[in-house]
């Protein structure tokens, strides 16, 4: 059904474009809107098809304009049209193409911080052991939903380009780090910085979705703990456990 109606959309979509063709800034968005449509399409399909581990991390040698651009409608010359220009002067080394799928999975921004984390934030502010426990640092994995960030996540390793929408994860983390930093009475150890708390962090939450796109499973397994000499035994997720630990580690008393 779902290929379907795929294959109807396209059919109703057909725009075309050729060599040398000038595009309004209208025509130019709706035919962005086309192909970043018909991308995900194509990307959904092939790693449905193939399996995570085999083409969710490579899609530069499985993501084809031509293909892109028979399902938007279009005729290949618009990544040329639209992108070859960038693709010799901001990006390095890649193709009119690649600065397409760099640009379309730059618009696909990482769900940063979640609402029920500040939520937690909110409700355990002078016990940072509960706001991490409860923070929600491991959520429910759903593969459906995690095309856009195994797609990213590649373009990202592939290209050797940065990721904007990464970049702001990043500076969210940060951002609530310094809250929870100051509002537990900590700072950080001589020689460190909450940037390197940051990425200690987000190397840690980013874990389990790398493991489970690669076919391992669980990724978020928890253990009853008792994580200071003096708490309760209380169930922890596990990746929660290493920020605790770094944050433990990297942190002390403001004197």
């Amino acid at each position: 059904m779902k290929e379907a109606r795929e294959s109807s959309d396209a059919a109703e979509v057909s725009v075309g474009l050729g060599p040398g063709t000038k595009c309004s800034s209208e025509s130019t968005e709706s035919m962005l809107k086309l192909l970043w449509e018909a991308t995900w399409r194509v990307a959904e399909r092939r790693i449905s098809a193939e399996g995570p581990t085999r083409a969710g991390l490579l899609p530069f040698l499985w993501l084809k304009p031509e293909e892109v651009a028979e399902r938007a409608g279009l005729d290949v010359a618009v990544f040329e049209e639209l992108w070859g220009t960038q693709a010799t002067s901001d990006c390095a080394n890649v193709s009119a193409f690649e600065a397409f799928v760099i640009d379309a999975l730059g618009a696909a921004l990482v769900e940063s911080v979640k609402e029920h984390t500040y939520d937690a934030l909110n409700d355990h502010s002078d016990d940072l052991a509960e706001f991490i426990r409860t923070g929600g640092v491991g959520e429910e994995f759903d593969p459906e939903a995690r095309t856009d960030h195994r797609m990213a996540l590649a373009m990202s390793c592939f290209s050797l380009n940065p990721r904007a929408d990464y970049l702001a994860y990043i500076n969210d983390i940060e951002a609530m780090i310094e809250l929870t930093l100051y509002g537990s009475g900590l700072r950080m150890k001589d020689g460190l910085t909450r940037r390197h708390l940051t990425m200690a962090i987000a190397t840690i939450l980013e874990a389990p979705w790398l493991n489970k796109i690669l076919g391992m499973s669980e990724p978020h397994p928890s253990a009853a703990l008792a994580i200071t000499p003096d708490a309760e035994p209380n169930e922890w997720l596990i990746d929660g456990i290493g920020v605790w630990a770094v944050v433990s580690s990297m942190t002390e008393p403001v004197d």
